[in-house]
């Protein structure tokens, strides 16, 4: 932007407010990147706006300009608005995105020696009207505020509006050219996007949604919370179309066809903890489908010898395999300490204890497979 002038507009009291900010894109550039600039001109087209300065702006792509609150004037004339395309007026306060060339903006005039009136029609294209649309006629030059959407056609949803040229969008000001116009539904058709689990076990609830999606529509693929399965997180979903995987919340553009996405499923891994019930626990992690090795207590209690460890009612000893279960989200797996005291354990329970203790030393590699017959034996002669 050429500071100068800009600052040289503000100071003088009848100088034209022009407001330049920046949009929010999702498109990513390099920091050191430099902005292609672009101008910003006003031709005044013979009219006067007396004290009043017209800077030449130098923006980049993506800023917004807001049309001054300027009347020009010019002799047999009526001023409408400004316009860069001679087909969308811009009032005062209204305001444009700049795209990728320059621009120059040029007065709307109305001819008032021309009495000649135009007329604004409306066809449907097969669509069914719903609401009131007012047919009106007026000179060359005057604005026409586009009108809400108000036909429906199944299968189709209004997008817009057409004279056979150009596209209006709602609430955007056409220039009534000096040739009758009729205005149609600008249509896109309607397609169904289904979200599938495919064919996997542990489903709750649903096993597939459907919602409807217009062509070129761009959105937010469905969230992780859609479909739900033990034991694994909804973590993609895979397209029929294209046969890729985007994540859930990606945003995707609606083809002009209907669009099957099945779920991507991943195994969750929990943190499987070992509680000792005296506050200290240690904590294996595992994915639901794996076996997992029950570890050692290397936890002690005085007092007390230690009975395995339990889950949902059942005891574990060391090197026991347990297979991890298929949970809810937000479900633990914890395993409490069995601990018996001393006093109340038997001589058979004490040799019992001794056997699991030599086959525990032999697998971690610090006993002997003689030891564990030992054990064996000497429990199988009491």
């Amino acid at each position: 932007m050429n500071t100068k002038l800009f600052n040289r507009c503000f100071s003088s009291v009848t100088a034209i407010a022009i407001s330049i900010c920046s949009m929010s894109f999702n498109t990513v550039f390099c920091e050191d990147a430099e902005k292609i600039p672009y101008t910003v001109t006003f031709d005044l087209d013979g009219g006067v706006c007396e004290d009043t300065e017209f800077p030449k702006l130098s923006v980049s792509e993506g800023y917004i300009v807001t049309i001054p609150d300027a009347e020009l004037v010019k002799e047999g004339y009526d001023f409408t608005g400004w316009t860069y395309n001679n087909y969308i007026v811009y009032e005062a306060g209204d305001t444009f995105q700049v795209g990728t060339e320059d621009i120059v903006l040029v007065p709307v005039w109305v001819d008032l020696s021309d009495k000649t009136t135009y007329d604004l029609m409306y066809d449907g294209d097969g669509g069914e009207i719903i609401g009131t649309l007012n047919e009106r006629s007026c000179l060359a030059g005057r604005l026409h505020l586009i009108p809400k959407y108000q036909f429906q056609k199944e299968g189709f949803e209004q997008f817009g509006w057409t004279d056979g040229e150009h596209t209006f969008r709602m609430g955007e000001k056409m220039i009534m050219p000096a040739h009758d116009v009729t205005l149609s539904p600008v249509w896109c058709q309607i397609h169904n996007i289904y979200y599938e689990s495919g064919d996997v076990d542990n489903l709750i609830g649903g096993t597939s949604i459907t919602f409807e999606k217009t062509a070129t529509q761009s959105f937010e693929l469905a969230d992780n919370t859609r479909l739900a399965r033990k034991g694994y997180n909804l973590v993609g979903w895979k397209s029929d179309v294209d046969g890729q995987e985007y994540l859930t919340n990606a945003t995707f553009t609606m083809p002009d066809s209907d669009v099957h996405f099945t779920a991507v499923w991943k195994p969750i891994s929990y943190n499987v903890k070992f509680s000792a019930s005296t506050k200290e626990s240690v904590k294996v992690k595992a994915s639901y489908g794996e076996s997992l090795i029950v570890p050692e207590c290397e936890f002690t209690k005085d007092g007390y010898v230690f009975g395995g460890w339990t889950y949902k009612g059942k005891t574990y000893d060391a090197g026991d395999r347990f297979e991890i279960p298929a949970l809810l989200r937000g479900e633990t797996i914890t395993f409490g300490c069995k601990w018996i005291k001393e006093s109340e354990v038997s001589t058979e329970q004490i040799n019992c204890f001794s056997l699991i203790e030599a086959k525990n030393a032999y697998q971690r590699g610090e006993g002997t497979l003689e030891e564990v017959h030992r054990q064996y034996d000497f429990i199988l002669c009491k």
